[in-house]
């Protein structure tokens, strides 16, 4: 009995140790980086939403936008702000925070982007 319980013991420090060495999943570190951004001038308008990963991998969401009229512009900065803002959500749940949010308007507001900085917790 006393040779099975300490073979049960070596057993369980073994399998603890070797726990430690075990490959952990890698931990995104760095920083994240999603801009927003709307470019028109006339008639002709572009809605991005573009996510930079910590490692530099950039995805781009388009956004079909209208200008012409004060409602149709309107309307496509509401599409770009709720684009914006899904995208903030669902890297909040995958444990990013908003760190800083800089707006950014270039010529004469032909070009609008707010620039948000994310870090993980």
């Amino acid at each position: 009995m006393k040779k099975l319980l300490l073979l049960s013991l070596l057993t369980a420090l073994t399998a603890g140790g070797a726990r430690a060495f075990y490959p952990k999943a890698p931990h995104a570190s760095g920083y994240m980086m999603v801009i927003g951004r709307f470019s028109g001038a006339g008639f002709s308008s572009k809605g991005t939403v573009i996510t930079i990963s910590p490692d530099g991998q950039a995805q781009t969401q388009e956004l079909d936008t209208k200008t012409g009229t004060v409602n149709k512009i309107s309307g496509s900065l509401d599409q770009l702000s709720t684009a914006e803002l899904k995208t903030l959500n669902d890297l909040r749940a995958s444990g990013w925070r908003l760190k800083t949010s800089t707006p950014v308007v270039l010529g004469n507001g032909a070009i609008t982007e707010t620039v948000y900085l994310l870090e993980k917790e």
